[in-house]
């Protein structure tokens, strides 16, 4: 039973940084990007410029991870079914 939740639960988190991950260096890198333009053209007004094009980038990568996420949470939901078999003794 501890070796199912055990893999359940780490397939869960390895799957929740793997959808996570890309997305935060994105952002990571559009920070970085904007605090260049920052340093470039003192003049301009960044946070105008930060918030259309963080929320823009962040509606592409996630209409990209759109054709992996079926099989991502149809490997998440066997895991959960087994877990949730191992904890109810069958």
């Amino acid at each position: 039973m501890e070796t199912v939740l055990l893999r359940a639960f780490t397939a869960f988190f390895v799957t929740a940084v793997q959808i996570a991950l890309p997305m935060v260096a994105v952002l990571f890198v559009a920070d970085l990007g904007l605090a260049l333009l920052t340093k470039v053209a003192p003049q301009l007004n960044a946070i105008n410029v930060m918030f259309p094009a963080k929320i823009g980038l962040t509606l592409l990568l996630l209409g990209l991870s759109f054709p992996v996420l079926p099989r991502a949470v149809a490997s998440l939901v066997d895991l959960a079914n087994e877990a949730m078999a191992a904890i109810a003794g069958a």
